[in-house]
């Protein structure tokens, strides 16, 4: 097997170390090209003095490192790689389902989920009134991509952590809410805490940008 496209890798590094929690660049090295079959021709193959597979696996690790997945150096330390802290949902969870131990808060004298808030008509209709109705994210607008059956068709995002909220906390729609694609509110609540928008922003970015090389690739052969 050669050595796998970065849409590949990334996938791979993520479930390693997701089944791991924290490796050494040598074991991520050696555990991926075992997984993807490498050849001592494929691991010989350099680039610029390095070796390719390594080079790209690190590319990879840099691509999760700029979505927020994966912890940067000054974080979990030289020559060990981690996930950033945080628990991840399975993907059969849906986004707006709030998991027991952050359903309510330390100190708290009250359970409060974050739904309560997401789902509030009086939050949303102030949110929506002065951020209007397209994705903050992606950019997404329903009323554009289906015609008039997408009018006002959006989701609400509580940027507030859970952690933070105490019985004093008074939600500002206009603050403390943003319109987000149900797509991106998924992938948002894919992490506990979840990922900011920033986050989820440089994901598409780079993301696009591999499919964007491979479709120039493709096309060139």
């Amino acid at each position: 097997m050669t050595i796998p496209s970065r849409k590949v890798m990334k996938a791979d590094l993520l479930e390693l170390l997701k089944a791991r929690e924290s490796l050494s660049p040598q074991q991520t090295y050696s555990t991926l090209a075992r997984k993807w079959r490498l050849t001592a021709r494929d691991k010989a193959k350099r680039r610029s003095g390095d070796f390719l597979y390594q080079h790209e696996i690190r590319f990879a690790r840099q691509d999760l490192v700029s979505e927020g997945i994966v912890s940067r150096p000054s974080q979990s330390g030289r020559g060990t790689w981690t996930l950033k802290a945080g628990m991840y949902r399975r993907p059969e969870q849906y986004a707006d389902e709030v998991p027991g131990a952050a359903s309510h808060v330390e100190g708290a004298t009250s359970r409060v989920v974050v739904n309560r808030f997401e789902r509030s008509r009086e939050g949303r209709a102030a949110c929506l009134e002065a951020q209007g109705f397209s994705c903050k994210v992606c950019g997404m607008n329903f009323e554009t991509a289906y015609g008039p059956v997408g009018k006002e068709a959006i989701h609400v995002h509580h940027l507030v952590p859970i952690s933070s909220i105490r019985k004093q906390y008074r939600l500002n729609p206009k603050k403390d809410l943003v319109p987000i694609c149900p797509n991106c509110h998924y992938i948002i609540h894919r992490r506990e805490p979840p990922f900011t928008l920033g986050e989820v922003r440089r994901m598409l970015k780079a993301n696009r940008r591999i499919h964007a090389d491979a479709r120039k690739s493709s096309a060139r052969g």
